[in-house]
C-alpha cells in the first residue's frame, strides 16, 4: 500500500504515518518543515504553491500508484486573534492573513489531488482532514478563529466536487474530529477509529463528511 501523507511531521500526521509503517505499507510524506534528509520525507513552503508541487512530484516519482493521499495540513494562519476584529484592526495583515490561509488549506490540497489522481484508481482514496469547527456555528470555543474554520469549509466544498467530477472514480470524503493531545489515551482512541476508516474501502464515503469522536461514535 502506497500511502502520501501531507502534514505527516508531527502530532497526528506523524502517529498516522507510524501506524502505516508498522503495518508494512510505503508511506511518504511532505511537511511543513526539514526532518532531515530522507527521500521517503521531504518538505516544502506552503506558501508557495510551485515549491509545493514540485516536491510532491518529486516524492511520488517512483510511486505507480497511490493509494491513499490524506492532506493534514492544519496551520492556523489566520484571522484568529481578537484583534483582527476591531475598528483599528491591520487590514493588510487580515489580507495577508486570508491569502495565506486559503493557498494552504483550498488552492493547494485542490493541486496536489489533481496531481496524484494520475496515479490513481477506483480503489484509491483522497481524504481531507478537516474540522468540526468548519461547521459548528455558533459556538462557545474559537470564537476568535475565522480563518481555520473557513479555510477547511472551503476545503470540504472542493471535496464535494472532486469526489462527483474526477475522472478515475476516486474515493473522496473529509474526516473532521477534534484532538486534544493532553489526552493520550482519546488521541489514540481517535487514531485506530481514523486507520481503520481509511483502509476500509467504502464507495459510499465519497462525498462525505465522516464525523469521529472520542467515544466511537462516527456520523456522516
Amino acid at each position: 500500500m502506497n500511502v502520501v501523507i501531507i502534514g505527516g511531521g508531527q502530532k497526528f500526521g506523524k502517529l498516522l504515518a507510524n501506524k502505516f509503517i508498522d503495518s508494512d505499507a510505503n508511506v511518504y510524506i511532505l511537511s511543513h518543515k526539514d526532518y532531515g534528509d530522507d527521500t521517503n520525507h521531504l518538505s516544502a513552503n506552503f506558501l508557495n504553491i510551485a515549491d509545493v508541487v514540485e516536491k510532491f512530484s518529486k516524492l511520488t516519482s517512483a510511486i505507480d500508484k497511490i493509494d491513499l493521499l490524506f492532506y493534514n495540513t492544519n496551520a492556523d494562519l489566520g484571522p484568529c486573534s481578537i484583534e483582527d476584529y476591531k475598528s483599528y484592526s491591520d487590514v493588510s495583515k487580515i489580507k495577508d492573513s486570508w491569502h495565506n490561509t486559503i493557498t494552504v488549506q483550498a488552492v493547494i490540497p485542490h493541486i496536489l489531488s489533481i496531481c496524484a489522481l494520475s496515479k490513481m484508481d477506483a480503489n484509491s482514496k483522497i481524504v481531507f482532514m478537516t474540522s468540526n469547527l468548519a461547521f459548528d456555528i455558533p459556538r462557545d470555543y474559537c470564537q476568535w478563529s475565522s480563518g481555520q474554520p473557513g479555510g477547511k469549509a472551503s476545503q470540504n466544498h472542493m471535496m464535494f466536487a472532486l469526489s462527483n467530477y474526477n475522472d478515475k472514480n476516486t474515493i473522496v470524503y473529509s474526516i473532521a474530529t477534534h484532538l486534544e493531545y493532553e489526552y493520550k489515551e482519546k488521541v489514540h482512541n481517535v487514531l485506530n477509529q481514523i486507520y481503520n476508516n481509511l483502509i476500509t474501502i467504502d464507495k459510499t464515503l465519497s462525498g462525505q463528511i465522516v464525523q469521529i469522536y472520542y467515544n466511537g461514535d462516527t456520523a456522516q
